[in-house]
């Protein structure tokens, strides 16, 4: 296909593109050959640009675009679309945790709890409005990192070990409702091994790891 027989490129999930995405190489090599076709890029994630990589400015230089337009719900235009006559008919389940699971997400939930208030215990980190419930959701990754890249250089060894095992930790509950038996005692088993050089996750030690092993 060559480029310049293209009149212009739709990105869906903007959010996703990384800089060694095969979307960003895409994007180069069209640019590079037609300077007029058009990039249109979407993205239904706007909590998703608080990290480093999927920041706004860089997003929209490596998706060659130069102008941001937000459409938030509260738009008469967006409302009429989502109210219009194609409105579908959403019926929603909620599905409870077995009794098994339920006791191995509050046992991560102590381990998470007690990984913050180490974390707050170095005068260097500021973690605002982190909370345990925080969590749960999507969010809290970024909310994290925002929180303790200004000061990375600033930290101890120990407190980015311990950041490093919230992540480890936080990985396996967001995975407890979304994975099989097996894969979820494989996830545990590999964040339970320590990396060549390092000592085994802080975490592993407490009594409620020990009950998520059990």
């Amino acid at each position: 296909l060559v480029a310049e027989a293209i009149n212009g490129v739709l990105v869906n999930h903007a959010h996703s593109v990384g800089e060694l995405s095969a979307e960003a190489f895409v994007l180069r090599i069209f640019r590079r050959s037609n300077r007029s076709g058009f990039v249109r890029a979407v993205s239904d994630r706007p909590d998703a640009f608080s990290t480093n990589e999927t920041k706004v400015d860089k997003l929209m230089q490596r998706l060659f675009t130069q102008n941001l337009d937000v459409w938030p719900r509260i738009r008469e235009e967006v409302q009429v679309c989502l109210q219009g006559a194609s409105e579908p008919d959403v019926h929603q389940r909620t599905l409870e945790l077995s009794p098994h699971e339920q006791d191995i997400q509050r046992h991560l939930l102590n381990i998470i709890e007690s990984t913050l208030e180490e974390l707050r215990g170095d005068p260097n980190v500021d973690l605002g409005s982190l909370t345990v419930k925080g969590s749960l959701f999507q969010a809290f990754d970024g909310e994290l990192k925002q929180a303790l890249s200004p000061v990375w250089q600033n930290l101890g060894p120990r407190t980015r070990r311990t950041a490093h095992d919230l992540s480890g930790v936080r990985h396996l509950l967001i995975a407890l409702p979304r994975v099989d038996a097996v894969e979820f005692q494989r996830l545990l088993e590999s964040a339970s091994v320590s990396e060549p050089g390092r000592d085994p996750p802080a975490w592993l030690m407490s009594p409620d790891a020990q009950n998520v092993h059990a």
